[in-house]
Order: C-alpha cells, then sequence, then structure tokens
C-alpha cells in the first residue's frame, strides 16, 4: 500500500465515511479554480446555449475578455507589420508570446492575475511578473503539447487540481524532463515586459477596469519616493463586492475542513492537512528551500508534530449568533472600533479647492523658474499666495491619506466578505478544522483565512465544538477571561471577577440585544467580548452546570521578555515580566512608561505655556551646541539660531541635531500637556525583544498615535466641529507629529534598555555571532531546544532598474534579484527576534504536547496566547508554568553558541564571545507566579 493510500485509509478510519467523501468533494470544489473549470464551464453553457444561465461575475469576465482579447489580435497583427519593416521591440516579442499562447486565453489570465492583485493595491512590477509567469506557464505547456500530446493530457488533468502557478511549473518540470523536453525559464525582466505589455492593452481596452497610480512608500519622513501600484477603480470595485463568490475562483482561498486534518508524522516534510491532490501540498514549515526541507525529514522532534497534530485536530465550530451580529452591523453601516473589521464605505475625498488648478500651475512655473531663470520673467505672487499654499498643501496631505486609506480598505472589505462566506457556508457544520503549518522560526499558523489566530471579528466567529461544564472552577476563569477582554487586566483575578460581578446587568444586555446595549463595543477585543457576554448569560441561567464552548485564553506578559528572562535567569526581567510570583500583575509597558514621563516632567515639566515651553527648548538647544558642536562659541549663536529656526533645515549635520534638541524638547511639553499613556508605549516595549530599535519605535508611535490622532482631528477640523485653536489643543504637535514621535521612540529605547539590561546584552551578544557565521558566507543555523531546525538565510540581493514604457510614457521599473553572497547585516539584525521567536514556538509547542498527555484536547494558540476549556484551565494554567520552566532547564544559550561555533572555521572561533552572565533568578519561581500568563 502507497504512503498515500495508508494516509487515506487512516483518515477514513478516523472520521465517518460520508464526511471523509464530503471533504473530498469540497477540497475539489474549494480548489479546482482559474483557467481551466472558468473556460470549460463557459464553453459547456454556451454548447448547451446557456451561457446566461452562468453566475454575472462569470458573464462579465466572458465579455471583457472578449474585449480584451480583440485588442491584443489588433495590436500583435499592426507589431508583426512593423517588425517585418525594422528592428524587434519589446511590444513585437510580447505579442509573439500572446499569439502562441492564444488571444482568449492571454486575457484571461491578464484579467485573472491583476483581479488577484488589485484588492490589496500590488506594486505595478508584481502584477506584471506574475502575468509574465502565468504567460510562461501556459506557453510551456503548449511547448510540451506539441511533443507529447497524450502525456499532456494526463498532465492537464492533473493540473485541473493545482490552482498555484508555482506548483504547475513544478509539475511540468518534472513531467516534461521525463519525456525529454528541458524547459528554459524565463529571467524576470522578461516576465515584467511581457506583462506590462498586457497590462496596458487591458487598460486600453477596459478604461473602467484598473489604474495605474503612484503611492508614497511608507516611512517616518514621509519619503517622497513613490511605487507605481495597480489600482481597481470604483466600478471595479463595486463589482467585486458584489461577486464574492466569483471572486473565490478567481482569488482562490485555503478553507477550514470537515473531517480531521491528515496527521504530520516523522519523515513528512509534505503532505499533511487536506487530504487530496486539489491543492499543492501543505509544506510542514512555510519555505521554498528544498534543501532545508529534505533535512527537516530527518530531524528527531515528537514534540513538535505531537503539538501540531493536536492543534489542527482540535475541532471548531461557528458561532451563528455573531455572523448575525454580523449581518445587522452590516445593514446598519456600522463598524466596531478595536476589531479590526474594515469599514463598509470610503473615506470621503477632499473636495479639490476652485482656486487650485491656478496654483497648482502658479507653483510648476515657479519651480521652472528656479531651475533656469534666464530669459524668463519671474513669476508675479499674489498677496495671498502664502495662505493658498498652505491651504493646498493641507488639501494635497488630506486628499492623499483619505485615497490611501480607501485603496487599503477596499482589500480588507473583499477580505472581509470572503471570510464571512465561508463562515456562513462552515456554519451547517458540527466540526470544522484547521490545518497548521510552522514558518522557519518554529512558529504554529493554521492555513485558513478563516482561523482562531486571526483578528477579533474573524476570531469571535469560532468556538470549541466539544462544550463541557464549566463546573465552579470554570465559571470563575470565565469572568477572569471577560474582564481580560474588555481590558481590564492590570489587576488581581479577584478584582477581575468583581469587576465582572459589578458590571453583570450590562454583559447580559449585550448579549440579549446587542444592537441598542454598545458596552461590548468598548472591549479591547469586541466581537469576542459579546461571545462571552452570550456565555455569562448562560452561565447566569444555568450555573455551573452550564455547557461552555468558549476558550479561556491565558496571555503571557511581554512575551519575548520572558523568554530572554528565563534564559539568562535576569532577576530584574524576571519581576518586571511576571516570571516570580507577586500579589498583583507587575506591568513593564506602564513601568517605562513612568521613566518616560518623569524624564520629560524633569525637562519641560516647570513650563506653564507655549511660550515658555519654546524659550525653556532654546536654552537647551543653546546649551547643546556649545557643548557638543566644534568650534562652538556665544558670538556664532545668534546666527546658527537664525539657521535652525528656518522652514528649511540648516545643511550642517551638526546644526540639524541642534535644532532636532529644540525642536525635541518643545515636543516633551506638547506630550506632556496631551498625556503619555500605557498605550503609547506597550508595542516599543513588546516588539524590542524582537529587534526593534529606535528607529522602528519611531514609526511604530507615528502608525499607532500620531497619524491617528491627526486623522481623527483633521477630520474634526473639516466637519467644523473645532476651530484652529482647538485643533492645537488636540493635535499639539509640530512638523506632523515627526519630531514627538522621535523623542518618544529616543526615550522609549532608552529606558526599556535600562530596564531589561541583560535582555539587551544577550540580544547584541547574538547579533555579533550571527554576523559572524554570516561573513563566511554561510546561513545561520540552530536547534530550538524540541530538536526543530532552524535555518536563517539571508542573502543580499540587487533592485535592478528595467527601462519600459507604460501606456506609452518612458519608465523604470525595478526588479529584484538574488544574489549569492550572504547579508551579513541583516543576518545581525535578525538573529535576536528569529532566536526569540524560536524559544517562545517552543514553549508553545511544548505545553501543547504536555496538556495532550494529561487529557486535554481542545487548545486556541496564538504564538503567546494560550486557550482551552473552562473546565479544563486548572490544569492548563499549571501545564503551562511547568513547560515554560522544563524549556530552560537545559543551558539554552550556551547551547546555542556550541552551535554557531561549529559553523565556523577552527581559527576564528577564539572571536566568539562568551554568553552573558546569568543572574540569580530561580526560574521554580515560575511555578508560583499567578500573572506570568494570565
Amino acid at each position: 500500500m502507497s504512503n498515500n493510500s495508508q494516509i487515506e485509509l487512516e483518515v477514513e478510519l478516523r472520521t465517518a465515511p460520508e464526511f471523509y467523501n464530503l471533504q473530498m468533494a469540497l477540497e475539489e470544489r474549494s480548489f479546482e479554480m482559474g483557467q481551466n473549470r472558468f473556460m470549460k464551464n463557459l464553453e459547456k453553457a454556451r454548447e448547451r446555449g446557456q451561457e446566461s444561465d452562468t453566475s454575472y461575475g462569470s458573464r462579465y469576465i466572458a465579455h471583457r475578455m472578449g474585449e480584451v482579447a480583440q485588442a491584443l489580435e489588433a495590436l500583435s497583427l499592426k507589431q508583426q507589420e512593423k517588425s517585418s519593416r525594422g528592428r524587434p521591440s519589446v511590444e513585437a516579442m510580447a505579442g509573439e508570446v500572446v499569439t502562441q499562447v492564444g488571444y482568449r486565453e492571454a486575457a484571461f489570465l491578464t484579467m485573472q492575475e491583476i483581479m488577484r492583485f488589485i484588492t490589496t493595491s500590488a506594486p505595478y512590477t508584481n502584477v506584471a511578473v506574475a502575468i509574465g509567469k502565468a504567460l510562461e506557464e501556459e506557453l510551456f505547456l503548449k511547448t510540451l503539447k506539441e511533443h507529447d500530446a497524450r502525456l499532456v493530457a494526463k498532465l492537464e488533468e492533473l493540473m485541473a487540481k493545482k490552482n498555484a502557478v508555482r506548483h504547475k511549473l513544478d509539475s511540468m518540470v518534472r513531467v516534461a524532463r521525463m519525456a525529454g523536453v528541458e524547459r528554459d525559464p524565463w529571467p524576470e525582466e522578461q516576465k515584467l515586459k511581457v506583462g506590462r505589455y498586457l497590462i496596458d492593452v487591458c487598460r486600453s481596452a477596459l478604461p473602467s477596469f484598473v489604474t495605474v497610480e503612484d503611492i508614497a512608500k511608507p516611512g517616518v519622513k514621509g519619503s517622497s519616493k513613490t511605487v507605481k501600484h495597480i489600482i481597481a477603480t470604483d466600478t471595479t470595485m463595486s463589482w467585486i463586492e458584489n461577486n464574492i463568490e466569483f471572486m473565490s475562483t478567481v482569488k482562490p482561498v485555503y478553507e477550514p475542513m470537515v473531517v480531521p486534518p491528515v496527521p504530520w508524522k516523522p519523515g513528512m516534510s509534505h503532505g499533511g492537512g487536506y487530504l487530496s491532490a486539489y491543492s499543492p501540498p501543505l509544506r510542514l514549515v512555510k519555505t521554498r528551500d528544498r534543501n532545508y526541507l529534505e533535512e527537516l525529514k530527518s530531524a528527531h522532534m515528537p514534540e513538535v508534530l505531537a503539538a501540531v497534530n493536536a492543534a489542527q485536530d482540535t475541532a471548531w465550530r461557528i458561532r451563528p449568533h455573531v455572523v448575525a451580529l454580523h449581518d445587522q452591523l452590516k445593514a446598519l453601516g456600522r463598524t466596531v472600533e478595536g476589531s479590526k473589521m474594515p469599514s463598509m464605505s470610503d473615506v470621503e475625498i477632499p473636495q479639490k479647492p476652485t482656486w487650485g488648478e491656478a496654483h497648482a500651475n502658479l507653483r510648476r512655473a515657479i519651480r521652472e523658474y528656479e531651475k533656469s531663470p534666464k530669459g524668463k520673467k519671474k513669476p508675479q505672487l499674489p498677496a495671498d499666495f502664502e495662505q493658498k499654499e498652505y491651504e493646498w498643501n493641507r488639501y494635497r496631505k488630506e486628499a492623499a491619506m483619505a485615497y490611501d486609506a480607501n485603496v487599503a480598505n477596499r482589500g480588507q472589505r473583499v477580505t472581509y466578505h470572503m471570510v464571512m462566506n465561508t463562515a456562513k457556508k462552515f456554519m451547517e457544520f458540527d466540526r470544522i478544522y484547521f490545518p497548521h503549518q510552522l514558518d522557519f522560526r518554529g512558529r504554529l499558523y493554521a492555513v485558513p483565512q478563516l482561523s482562531p489566530q486571526t483578528a477579533d471579528w474573524i476570531k469571535g466567529l469560532l468556538e470549541f465544538a466539544e462544550g463541557k461544564k464549566v463546573g465552579t472552577r470554570g465559571v470563575r476563569w470565565v469572568k477572569i477571561h471577560i474582564a481580560n477582554l474588555f481590558g481590564v487586566d492590570k489587576v488581581s483575578f479577584d478584582e477581575r471577577v468583581q469587576w465582572v460581578d459589578d458590571n453583570t446587568s450590562r454583559l447580559i444586555a449585550c448579549a440579549i440585544d446587542p444592537i441598542s446595549e454598545r458596552f461590548w463595543e468598548e472591549a479591547d477585543k469586541p466581537f469576542q467580548a459579546y461571545a462571552a457576554c452570550c456565555e455569562l448569560k448562560g452561565i447566569v441561567e444555568q450555573g455551573a452546570e452550564y455547557v461552555s464552548h468558549m476558550p479561556i485564553d491565558l496571555d503571557g506578559s511581554c512575551s519575548g521578555l520572558q523568554n530572554l528572562g528565563m534564559a539568562l535567569r535576569c532577576e530584574i526581567t524576571g519581576a518586571a515580566v511576571n516570571l516570580v510570583p507577586a500579589a498583583k500583575p507587575a506591568d513593564i509597558y506602564t513601568k517605562v512608561m513612568n521613566k518616560v514621563v518623569n524624564h520629560m516632567e524633569e525637562v519641560m515639566g516647570d513650563c506653564t505655556s507655549e511660550e515658555e515651553a519654546k524659550r525653556k527648548a532654546l536654552a537647551i538647544a543653546k546649551a547643546y551646541y556649545l557643548r557638543e558642536v566644534k568650534g562652538a562659541s556665544g558670538q556664532k549663536w545668534p546666527a546658527v539660531l537664525n539657521r535652525i529656526s528656518d522652514k528649511v533645515p540648516p545643511k550642517d549635520k551638526a546644526e540639524r541635531e541642534v535644532r532636532r534638541e529644540y525642536n525635541y524638547a518643545v515636543a516633551m511639553y506638547h506630550w506632556l500637556k496631551l498625556g503619555v499613556t500605557r498605550k503609547h508605549c506597550k508595542r516599543s516595549v513588546m516588539t524590542f525583544p524582537y529587534g526593534s530599535k529606535e528607529f522602528g519605535f519611531k514609526e511604530q508611535v507615528m502608525e499607532d498615535t500620531i497619524r491617528p490622532l491627526k486623522k481623527q482631528v483633521d477630520q474634526m477640523l473639516n466637519s467644523r466641529a473645532i476651530d484652529e485653536r482647538g485643533y492645537r489643543e488636540l493635535f499639539p504637535f509640530a512638523n506632523d507629529g515627526f519630531d514627538a514621535a522621535g523623542v518618544m521612540a529616543k526615550l522609549l529605547y532608552k529606558y526599556v534598555r535600562e530596564t531589561v539590561l541583560k535582555a539587551a546584552e544577550a540580544m547584541e551578544w547574538m547579533q555579533g555571532i550571527a554576523r559572524l557565521v554570516a561573513s563566511q558566507g554561510r546561513p545561520v543555523r540552530w536547534t530550538t531546544p524540541l530538536g526543530f531546525p532552524v535555518c536563517q538565510n539571508y542573502r543580499k540581493f540587487t533592485m535592478r532598474k528595467v527601462k519600459t514604457r507604460i501606456f506609452g510614457q518612458a519608465i523604470d521599473l525595478s526588479i529584484k534579484e538574488d544574489m549569492e553572497a550572504m547579508d551579513i547585516i541583516r543576518a545581525g539584525n535578525a538573529i535576536s527576534p528569529n532566536v526569540t521567536h524560536s524559544l517562545d514556538s517552543s514553549h508553545l509547542l511544548k505545553l501543547v504536547a504536555q496538556s495532550v498527555t494529561e487529557g486535554l484536547d481542545s487548545f486556541a494558540l496564538i504564538h503567546d496566547s494560550f486557550g482551552t476549556h473552562a473546565a479544563d484551565t486548572d490544569v492548563f494554567f499549571r501545564v503551562i508554568r511547568e513547560a515554560f520552566m522544563r524549556l530552560y532547564e537545559e543551558p539554552v544559550l550556551e547551547n546555542l553558541r556550541e552551535e554557531f561555533m561549529a559553523q565556523l572555521p577552527p581559527d576564528i572561533r577564539g572571536e566568539v564571545a562568551s554568553v552573558p552572565s546569568a543572574g540569580s533568578l530561580d526560574i521554580g519561581s515560575i511555578l508560583n507566579s499567578l500573572y506570568a500568563f494570565a
């Protein structure tokens, strides 16, 4: 019996035959998508004279596809005439490929790839290369067919069951080699140029389909660099949102299963999860490194496999009442803040001023004159030019922000509709399952988009299929869980229970009528909070006999620092992140926040007005200048002050730093006026052990605090809810908040390092060794405490410019090309987060494997958040701590050093620094820490 037959038999034995057959049918329907299915169904409908019976989506694409195909044919004929009279062009080369592939096929592939990408605002280059790759596959298949038609017939039968281009190509290449046909792969540049040609033709034939827009690269300083993106028009987005079922055939997604997934076994690197060959087989580890996957087969890691199988064997079901709530909210046009649920409508784009075009023309004239004034008349500036310039720049920024927000939100809306359709499709099943796989660090991921590892609005749709009576202890855990969901998690367990008791009437009112009683929307995780309110209602009505299906989550407190603290035996870090017993939970985020606020108050706390703050900031800047700048003197200060006060930053680097000191001091005053909160600090502190530094902190503060606040206040000003004075009160920061983010990032980095100094030392130690290994031209490898092999393989790459044309306009597009050399800088920067992730994943896998031996069978897992039934939480609570202690009974960092040393030539091993000295933390104290994972 073959290995596949054994697996199928095993799954059948674990599952009722009718469900096994149903799962096979679901997989076939889900994954037999794309060109073959679409074209065949359309042709059959035509033959029957029933083309109008096909879905509106199919008919729309079929009609539009015909228009694109006609345009391709007409253009190809023109290009052939041109080529016969001169040197072949890019268009002629692309036209020849299209002719060989077939006009209708090329049109379909072009539209399919565009529609796969446009809901996420994809870079133009990515879409063009994907189209080129799709045509390469089709052309190769035709070449193979000419060689052996019978062989290709079998291959097409196989490929009707595969949807990923990469996997199709792999299958074809293997079959072609057996037939004696070698594939000559296209270079990226050829794919790009063919794809560019097809996008241009598609846009010419269908002007209302997509546009090409320049979108600024994200950056702290609002970089002026832009990247061309393919953007769906309003017409196309409206069509997509009304044809989600059809979109799932163009943009296929993995779905839940109705039977337990195929288990992962020793020696398997592929083939777990889904039953059939209707999709590319899942890899145990998400990587394209075939050598690594081959090595993985010999890895001895029983706890890893046991945990992955336990996660995917957990049976779930859809909560109908949460689906119904979504439908009600959608009908009302309401979204829920904090749930990451997308808005169902676009942000209104500000109206362009009536004088805007004339002002833009005047600005262009000024720029042209400044470039080359000779022989030109200097433009005359009207008296209101400065005021209009201010209003014009503000309009452009607001319009760009609204536009970018709409592009992002449209893609999220498509995802929302597809996930909700999937939920409704599987709501009829008593049990559904989620295949799981690992990333290269060993982190566990559910494969489908609908899963318990995603945003609150998705996770809230799910609950365990198995129900268990909560019992007296379980009732307490339900209440603690509810308090946690509402953000009441910085207090003792008793206080959390009391908070729920004090708010029981409001919580039950949410369960009865969530549309009218909106208290649940104030929770940190609103949809999970609503579901928990429904559970609480059942408990109030039935007591400890109530059968609960809700996962109770126990979250780590800054998991990265918890792992580093245990590895280093650091008692200071341990106390900050709850590795030692305490009456109330320690909160490292508040601890760092207090240090930041104290620093700001010491510097600017005595200022009572903006003017006073600016005077003090000038004194600080002058003192910095005299102390730090070479050749500084009091006599030179007035000239320096004049330059740093100008709108244009000074050219001299030292003077720019003096200007920054002034701006940072004023920003500290504004932060104190606004009020620094724990929320402002949390993400930066949380990401510190994963390699985030001052620059990353700055972008996080911009993304989490400054930009959302400015957007909110801008909208209030635009709606005339506030005036300019009120605006400055609510958003006091200058320069769009960049300096405010800069000073906050600087202080956060300073004080988080100070708070967890040992962890910072370990991170720098790892960086030094990783750079040393990478400098030898080798990927950095290590083995986790559970035997999982990690390969960090970062190679340098170059961005090569390709000259081409878009709609007749000459343009340079960039293609990423990998190099053989290792990227030493990236290897160093990535080692700390990757090692830390490999350790926190080891904890999760170990605790799940141990829990299975203790009889637990249902798990809700998100990296550093562990959930099970309320009735089983006491056992789970203990196992989480035991597994953490056992993980670090071994000298984890010493073992890591030995593995790194083995990767180096003997003559340079002496350059490897010793592991930072261990502290005095008793790792056994974790067993008695109530709030380590709570």
